[in-house]
């Protein structure tokens, strides 16, 4: 279950949670922790990860959320290892669970969640990196321009890499983590 998020845009009273004076604007939201609710003070907006009781939930999201923010293809491979890793981890706490929950309703999600980051990970090893824009496709697209707006090399580039980095953006964002 996802925690509702309030936004306090003007406070009443001093926020001694978090040592804003009276006016400030802030974040807060309740988890459910031991039959107990537990409030939450922010200064920004939650990640997605903040509003979840679930670590495994919470480190899913915290890599979707890495892989909106990816800066270059060579930090995807890190992100494929974490996981791999957090499937492991599943398999490894269905194997350590007594067998006859193994075969229960949390066997079978512990089951469920290592094969989906499998398949996850698969995916995104599938993606392949951006082709390097050569001399010769810059002097291409610089002939597709009328000769009074035609940009510098350099700008042309830049602008044919960013194309195509947005395009293999577009790809991981394609591949999601499927379970439950």
């Amino acid at each position: 279950m996802v925690a509702k998020v309030h936004h306090v845009k003007k406070s009443r009273k001093p926020v001694k949670q978090l040592d804003l004076p009276a006016g400030s604007e802030y974040y807060w939201w309740s988890l459910m922790s031991g039959g107990r609710g537990v409030k939450r003070f922010s200064k920004t907006p939650p990640r997605r990860s903040q509003l979840t009781n679930s670590e495994f939930l919470g480190r899913v999201w915290d890599i979707e959320d890495q892989l909106e923010e990816l800066e270059s293809f060579d930090d995807l491979e890190s992100l494929i290892q974490d996981i791999r890793d957090l499937g492991e981890e599943q398999t490894e706490k269905h194997g350590n669970l007594p067998d006859n929950l193994q075969y229960s309703a949390t066997g079978e999600l512990l089951e469920g969640r290592a094969s989906a980051c499998e398949e996850w990970a698969s995916e995104l090893e599938a993606v392949e990196a951006p082709e390097e824009v050569s001399d010769a496709d810059v002097e291409t697209a610089l002939e597709d321009y009328p000769e009074d707006e035609t940009p510098d090399a350099e700008a042309e580039k830049q602008r044919l890499e960013d194309e195509r980095w947005e395009e293999c953006k577009e790809a991981i964002s394609n591949c999601q983590y499927g379970g439950e």
